[in-house]
């Protein structure tokens, strides 16, 4: 199971409880005893509640569907990102990949202003579809 991104719970704003992004000045504690539930600028109370009310399980499957979702709709642009770095490089067949330029091309492929601009993108979409789930989540 991978580590639970949404329902973080810190003594300092850090972490958006509900999208995972920066937190601001604003958090929930539900239920009373527990470290803060902070949240962006663009999460409501409303949804940190929902989230506080969660057991692991929900989260991880609230996780799923929102980075699904993201993927299905930024899947084009990292493939293409990608795509455009091995072009570069001469790499028109995958066969051509071996364990010499594999690094190298991964490497170029992470600093690639297209590459990290879809990776924004991702993270974006992820964190809208989030507080889309929640949104219509009834309570």
């Amino acid at each position: 199971m991978t580590e639970i991104l949404v329902g973080a719970r810190d003594e300092m704003p850090v972490v958006c409880g509900c999208c995972s992004r920066l937190a601001s000045s604003v958090g929930v504690i539900h239920p009373p005893g527990q470290n803060v539930l902070w949240l962006c600028e663009l999460c409501n109370s409303k949804n940190g509640l929902k989230v506080a009310d969660m057991n692991p399980v929900q989260l991880v499957e609230t996780e799923a569907q929102a980075l699904d979702a993201a993927a299905a709709q930024t899947i084009e642009d990292i493939f293409d990102a990608a795509m455009q770095v091995l072009w570069g490089e001469g790499i028109r067949d995958l066969e051509a990949m071996n364990g010499d330029n594999y690094p190298v091309i991964l490497k170029k492929i992470a600093g690639s202003p297209d590459y990290r601009e879809a990776m924004r993108k991702t993270f974006l979409t992820y964190a809208s579809n989030i507080r889309t789930q929640l949104t219509n989540i009834k309570g």
